[in-house]
């Protein structure tokens, strides 16, 4: 039987495989031969995993590692250069007072404050008097030492003597007379002693 104008029998092919068995044959209308290629190139097979999935949360953390050998030990450095010595920091706060009594009732304090020795004379009759000082660091009283830190003071008939001990072990000595009437005079400059 001649089938109608416009019309043709078609089995699509590739049905007999075992994968695909062959379906009742159908009446497909008639196309061009370059359009059913376009149509069958532009079909696609379906994705036959899907699509991807959301990432899942992360897992927990797991347990850390037993902990490695230790390494051996590395050779010791070189030593590096000395430095340099630094300044000399400032004194000390050495302060010092030493006290005597004289003859015609008077009294001596020696004192040594901020580097300076200071010979002061009273005397000690009713009321007590005042001291006067003496400043025995000026430049009528060369050599005294500049690390002076410690001072005493004696007395021995009209003569006073004042002594300094300095920071490094040295003793130095200075002497003044007095009148009766309590009046320094001081001409001598500072002596150094043999150191004990």
């Amino acid at each position: 039987m001649a089938a109608a104008q416009g019309t043709g029998t078609a089995v699509a092919p590739g049905w007999s495989s075992s994968k695909c068995p062959e379906p009742d044959a159908r009446t497909l209308p008639a196309k061009a031969p370059g359009k059913a290629a376009k149509a069958r190139k532009a079909a696609k097979p379906a994705n036959p995993c899907g699509p991807k999935g959301d990432r899942g949360p992360q897992g927990p953390k797991g347990d850390r590692g037993p902990k490695g050998d230790r390494g051996p030990q590395g050779p010791k450095g070189d030593r590096g250069p000395k430095g340099d010595r630094g300044p000399t920091g400032p004194h000390g706060p050495c302060e010092d007072i030493d006290t005597a009594l004289g003859l015609s009732d008077t009294e001596f304090s020696a004192v040594l404050h901020r580097g300076r020795t200071s010979l002061g004379v009273r005397e000690t009759n009713t009321p007590v008097g005042s001291y006067t000082w003496r400043d025995l660091t000026t430049q009528l009283n060369p050599g005294h030492p500049r690390n002076a830190c410690g001072v005493a003071v004696n007395t021995l008939g009209f003569t006073v003597y004042v002594k300094v001990l300095t920071t490094t072990g040295d003793v130095f000595e200075n002497q003044c007379t007095y009148t009766p009437a309590a009046v320094l005079s001081c001409p001598s400059g500072w002596t150094a002693i043999i150191r004990p």
